[in-house]
């Protein structure tokens, strides 16, 4: 199967979500408190017919043009000298957008067509991770078949950014796999969630993450029949997967995976273990329960690590136990506790920290626990400085709510242990 068999980039509309969801992201990344839903509606009246200027419009300085031109370099593998040239005068989005295009094309046409995602990186590791073009091909085919099982989606529906392996798949290539160029895709990753209610139709295939189904499902508003939805990026809470089908949702397919595997289950009742998608399966005991076997288009078996622990119910099914990296789920974004103490840690006035999940009336967030330096700091500075100190972090890895004592929270067998939130006042 060759990357040209279904060339996306050749779509104007899908070349340019592409192209927005990149740099707005990476905007995003550059400038944590950047207000990104301001950046992408900016860059969405551009698509409406008025030139984006990177520099005057959005004040892109010139050492951010250079990391904007690497991430692009890097996403699209544009690697021909004269693009390279091009990419480093021009300053409006829609030359951008012809050179992705370009890049595309001459990076599906190499010998061995790849296509780099990178991790989300919000604690500051992020990294690059590459998938043969084919592999994602036959994983879309896979996906296109499911979701056809009563008949196949007449439109998809996105409200997630596509420049993320999750997007890419389900409104890049999946659209392909299921009705050709044709495909229509609505783009509905900025709009409210009831505006986007408000435009479904009969047989739309919704493709979402599980914050998104929760606040859209508060809208009361009804569903067309034969709508299915599609949540991923993180597990989607049992009352929100019961309200979608409450709602009228015909289907809610619950997919597993990460930006290193790709997709790899998929599940729909609520009690049910994650099916291995029919490209994987479960590999010999010798390899322990840490990996999986990848049987790609042209035969070969290859041994992918997994991203989580999980505990096996028979060879084909699955039930994920906790991730390998310890990193957790925050708003659709990969976050490590770990990671975001140590950004704290690095405070002149903090002596300890700890950092959880916290469950703010059904939305999670992080939450921090600082022991402060000096026990006699007046505590309003103190906090005011760690608000600030935590602009560095992308909104994500943020906490939502910050508490000073003077020794970390401890069980009665001096192990760590969690503490409570005050609740708002009101």
């Amino acid at each position: 199967m060759k990357a040209t068999d279904w060339p996306w980039w050749h779509a104007s509309n899908d070349l340019w979500r592409h192209t927005r969801d990149l740099v707005t992201a990476s905007l995003q990344t550059l400038r944590p408190s950047l207000n990104a839903h301001a950046q992408a509606q900016a860059l969405r009246e551009a698509h409406s017919g008025r030139a984006l200027h990177l520099v005057h419009d959005l004040g892109v300085t010139s050492l951010e043009l250079l990391s904007l031109g690497a991430t692009l370099c890097e996403a699209t593998g544009m690697r021909q000298p004269e693009h390279l040239e091009r990419l480093h005068t021009a300053n409006l989005l829609d030359d951008w957008v012809e050179l992705a295009q370009l890049a595309w094309q001459a990076s599906a046409e190499s010998p061995q067509p790849v296509v780099r995602f990178r991790t989300s990186g919000s604690t500051g590791r992020p990294k690059a991770c590459v998938h043969p073009w084919p592999w994602l091909q036959q994983e879309a085919q896979a996906l296109a078949q499911h979701l056809s099982r009563d008949g196949a989606p007449r439109r998809v529906v996105s409200v997630v950014r596509c420049h993320h392996i999750y997007g890419h798949l389900f409104t890049l290539l999946l659209p392909r796999a299921l009705g050709g160029a044709g495909m229509p895709v609505l783009d509905g990753v900025m709009l409210p969630p009831a505006a986007v209610l408000a435009q479904l139709q009969p047989g739309d295939l919704v493709v979402g993450y599980p914050d998104w189904w929760r606040i859209a499902l508060q809208c009361g508003l009804p569903l067309p029949p034969g709508v299915i939805g599609v949540t991923s990026t993180a597990p989607c809470p049992p009352d929100t997967a019961a309200a979608a089908l409450d709602a009228g949702l015909s289907r809610l397919v619950h997919i597993y995976g990460s930006t290193e595997t790709a997709g790899i289950a998929w599940k729909e009742a609520l009690d049910d273990a994650f099916t291995l998608m029919p490209h994987w399966q479960r590999p010999p005991d010798e390899l322990d329960g840490s990996h999986l076997i990848r049987l790609t288009p042209d035969g070969e078996r290859v041994t992918v690590a997994l991203p989580d622990q999980v505990r096996w119910l028979d060879d084909t099914h699955l039930a994920p136990t906790g991730r390998v990296d310890q990193a957790v789920q925050v708003g659709g974004v990969n976050v490590r506790p770990q990671d975001v103490r140590q950004h704290f840690l690095a405070h002149p006035e903090v002596a300890d920290a700890s950092v959880r999940l916290h469950d703010f009336d059904g939305v999670p967030r992080l939450k921090l626990f600082v022991v402060p330096r000096h026990p006699d700091t007046d505590a309003c500075v103190l906090l005011a400085s760690l608000q600030d100190h935590g602009l560095r972090l992308a909104p994500p890895a943020r906490p939502a709510h910050i508490a000073l004592g003077q020794r970390l929270p401890v069980s009665a067998m001096g192990k760590a242990c969690d503490w409570p939130v005050p609740a708002p006042q009101g």
